[in-house]
C-alpha cells in the first residue's frame, strides 16, 4: 500500500507541475497575442500620421518653391498684409 501511495503522489506531483507549466504557457501566449494586437494598432495609427505628414510636406515644399519667386512674395505680402505699391489704392471688401 505505501508504494502505491508514493507512486500516486509522484504522479500527482508531476501532473500538477505539467499543469502549472501549461498554465504559464497559455498565460504568456495570451499576453503576447494582446501585445502584438496593440502594436499593430499603434502601427496603423502611425501609418495614418505618416500619410498626413507626407501630404503636409508636399504642400510645404510647394510653398517653399513659390517663396523663391519674387512676384509671388510681393503679391502674397500685398494681399496678406495690405501692402501696396506706390500709387495703388487698397479697398477691402468683407464677405
Amino acid at each position: 500500500m505505501p508504494k502505491k501511495r508514493r507512486k500516486k503522489k509522484k504522479v500527482m506531483f508531476r501532473s500538477s507541475i505539467v499543469f502549472m507549466l501549461f498554465l504559464v504557457f497559455c498565460g504568456s501566449l495570451v499576453y503576447y497575442a494582446y501585445d502584438i494586437n496593440s502594436k499593430m494598432n499603434e502601427k496603423d495609427k502611425l501609418e495614418e500620421e505618416l500619410v498626413t505628414l507626407q501630404k503636409e510636406e508636399v504642400i510645404l515644399k510647394s510653398d517653399l518653391r513659390k517663396l523663391g519667386n519674387e512676384d509671388y512674395v510681393a503679391r502674397f505680402a500685398r494681399e496678406r498684409h495690405s501692402y501696396s505699391r506706390e500709387g495703388e489704392l487698397i479697398i477691402r471688401i468683407n464677405e
